[in-house]
């Protein structure tokens, strides 16, 4: 994936509701992405199981809560509450609620076909790593063989300022796959061409760019292996 563009979950490309629960979605490149905003009340088992004719949930799931909490019980019985911040992989044979009295709000992301679909969760709130890079922070951590990250930036911060001097290129070469949970970043391509990427955005971003906070707001995004 290396053109220059983004997509917003505000402006989806598909958009379902099935019972309390609202499914916006889009692709980028051959990939295919969700939002699942599920109302208070909201259950699988009331809402969607009379749609989807199963007993329980078959669908392998990998998420990002982006807000809210949810919680699920295997058929086994096993269970576990996801909240903001929370990774979750979550196996085929399962219920699940949103919890409390606010929606819940979490993403569908890709799950490697070289994983096995196990049921866990890991947090960006206790991450395996953390990097302050300048005034980034970047968290990460791992689900399966696949490598997340949050990076948080401080108002001010630009890539050209705060990790060129450890990068040691003209511009940043990395190939960025992003999703913006809170604030702005505005990404100027070496060619000139510029895009300013807002909360609920998608961004591919190629190789060649600097980037920035904007305004007087962290912003706050998750890097996405592609």
């Amino acid at each position: 994936m290396s053109n220059f563009e983004k997509k917003s979950f505000d402006h989806p490309e598909q958009t379902k509701n099935i019972g309390r629960v609202k499914v916006d979605s889009f692709t980028m490149g051959a990939l295919n992405f969700a939002r699942d905003t599920a109302s208070p009340g909201w259950r699988w088992s009331i809402d969607i199981k009379p749609v989807a004719k199963t007993e329980s949930c078959q669908v392998n799931h990998l998420i990002y809560v982006v807000s809210g909490k949810i919680h699920v019980r295997m058929d086994d019985g096993k269970e576990m509450e996801f909240n903001a911040g929370d990774m979750a992989s979550i196996p085929a044979g399962h219920d699940g609620w949103s919890v409390g009295d606010q929606p819940a709000v979490w993403l569908e992301l890709p799950r490697s076909g070289a994983d096995a679909a196990t049921f866990e969760k890991k947090s960006f709130d206790y991450p395996e790593q953390t990097k302050n890079i300048g005034r980034v922070k970047v968290e990460s951590l791992t689900m399966g063989t696949q490598n997340f990250a949050r990076d948080t930036a401080t108002p001010g911060w630009r890539w050209s300022i705060d990790v060129k001097p450890v990068a040691k290129t003209e511009s940043c070469q990395v190939n960025h796959l992003i999703y913006v949970v809170s604030g702005k970043i505005k990404v100027r391509m070496d060619d000139g061409k510029e895009m300013e990427f807002n909360s609920g955005d998608m961004g591919s971003i190629p190789p060649g760019h600097d980037g920035w906070t904007v305004g007087d707001q962290p912003a706050v995004w998750f890097e996405l292996p592609h």
